[in-house]
């Protein structure tokens, strides 16, 4: 029996579509501001009772409430601001697989 962890995968999520968004804007500006939104998002508008950041947030909920709904919104916020980023900054995703060199100093 496979015993999937929602943290663990949630945690790869964010840092593959990360590292995906930094390879194609070379830079960590719009990942930084998408770990800042966040985590004011998380700290400001909902919080869990019994986790790790708790704060005066305008809503409360447990984890259990969170693991059903959680994996699956994930993947499409996720999709949908990679392929949002795309589109505003023109990014070329064949460049990830066309001969990608590493600039030597």
């Amino acid at each position: 029996c496979l015993i999937v962890n929602t943290d663990s995968l949630s945690t790869f999520r964010g840092e593959f579509q990360f590292g995906l968004i930094t390879l194609l804007d070379k830079g960590l500006e719009i990942p930084f501001g998408i770990h800042t939104a966040n985590n004011l998002f998380t700290a400001i508008l909902l919080s869990t009772s019994d986790g790790a950041m708790n704060t005066a947030s305008i809503f409360k909920t447990t984890v259990g409430s969170l693991i059903s709904i959680l994996p699956p919104l994930l993947i499409v916020l996720s999709i949908s601001a990679t392929l949002f980023f795309a589109w505003l900054y023109k990014w070329d995703f064949r460049r990830l697989f066309l001969n990608y060199q590493v600039a030597k100093e």
